[in-house]
């Protein structure tokens, strides 16, 4: 079986091959990359700490691991689970981390050990995601069971079951940044629940035959939807009405983000260039503008804001890229192309909480820490 890697991109401006040990750094225009050897098995997965000191990772391995963003060394390996590791997120606090598994199960440990706290068992099927909610003090899975599930974690009870046409795939499920609600998507209708009673608050229904994505504003008094119609709609929370539909497209729309103040947003379509959206007028603000490429298909799938809202990171269908655009000009910055072990399929990308380093991940073997160069910050 091929080993995987975790690869480490660092955006200097040196030209130099260094083989050092148990990693390789190899250099170019765009700057360095460290690939270190650990997993087995594709990473699905890749998350920052709230410090954004440290990296977990989630693999098909049967494992997630600990990882420093500074050294990129292996700090701790999380055994247990049965089967693949779909997801890992960091508690709130940076103290512990939850995964969830193909096994069934979610479990909580802790990072400064690496050691197995809590195991959470109930569900029926296979779990595609298990999150902290804001206070640290529980957490929601979800589940090809069509099922949703509160937790505590301290004790591991099970406080909430959600259950019904809940869920069209479990990795549609979405807290709200205060914590207050939950939201789910099945087929074209998003159902807002209270997190605390467990109760259908409303339903959000659309055109959309299907949800793709949905983000909250930074105040979760909104949301945005992306899905299987040729528009973006965003809506308040409390009343379930629409608010805006954002439809200048020529296809569906794969993406939708909040600006983290809340005054625009991002969407992607997959055969056209990124868009910024005016969040209280509706009107288009600009494009996103990809250099030297000729391809109609190197275009964005997937968008997202940095924390500071300064900055854009957007996956590219093909040629396999991920792209860093300047929010208030639209153009693109930089690349990362062919990374890692043979390259492939990006699955998943993210900002640090300082926006200073990018974590993608794909199915050949590789997660990548992208430090941008500070002249790009």
């Amino acid at each position: 079986m091929k080993k995987r890697n975790l690869v480490i991109w660092f955006v200097l401006a040196t030209t130099a091959m260094i083989c050092c040990g148990a990693f390789c750094v190899a250099a170019d225009d765009y700057g360095n990359v460290i690939e270190l050897k650990g997993h087995t098995g594709h990473i699905d997965f890749a998350s920052f700490s709230p410090d954004g000191k440290k990296v977990v990772t989630a693999s098909w391995d049967k494992t997630a691991r600990i990882w420093d963003t500074a050294t990129g060394k292996e700090l701790h390996k999380l055994e247990g689970h049965s089967s693949k590791v779909q997801s890992a997120f960091f508690s709130p606090d940076g103290k512990k981390i939850v995964t969830a598994s193909w096994d069934k199960t979610a479990r909580i440990w802790d990072v400064e050990t690496g050691q197995e706290l809590c195991k959470f068992e109930g569900h029926l099927h296979v779990l595609f995601v298990a999150k902290f909610l804001p206070n640290g003090k529980k957490i929601i899975t979800s589940s090809v069971d069509s099922t949703v599930r509160i937790w505590d974690v301290e004790t591991g009870k099970e406080l909430r079951l959600i259950e019904g046409k809940v869920v069209e795939h479990p990795y549609y499920v979405y807290i709200s940044p205060d914590g207050k609600k939950i939201l789910t998507a099945d087929r074209g209708i998003v159902r807002i629940w209270d997190t605390e009673t467990g109760k259908e608050l409303r339903q959000l229904k659309g055109d959309a035959k299907r949800i793709f994505n949905i983000s909250f504003s930074s105040d979760s008094k909104k949301i945005v939807t992306a899905g299987l119609e040729k528009a973006a709609r965003i809506w308040d929370v409390d009343s379930g009405k629409e608010i805006k539909k954002l439809d200048e497209f020529a296809t569906n729309v794969l993406s939708a983000d909040f600006s983290p103040d809340g005054k625009t947003v991002l969407t992607s379509s997959g055969n056209q260039p990124a868009k910024i959206w005016d969040a209280t007028t509706g009107k288009e603000l600009k494009k996103l503008e990809t250099k030297n490429t000729d391809d109609k298909n190197d275009v964005p799938i997937f968008c997202k804001f940095s924390p500071d809202g300064k900055k854009i990171i957007a996956l590219h269908f093909l040629p396999k890229t991920v792209r860093l655009y300047d929010t208030t000009t639209g153009q693109e910055l930089g690349k990362l192309e062919g990374y890692g072990t043979g390259g492939g399929w990006i699955f998943n990308a993210d900002f640090s909480p300082d926006g200073k380093t990018v974590v993608t991940s794909g199915k050949k073997n590789s997660v990548i820490l992208w430090q941008i160069a500070t002249e790009l910050q």
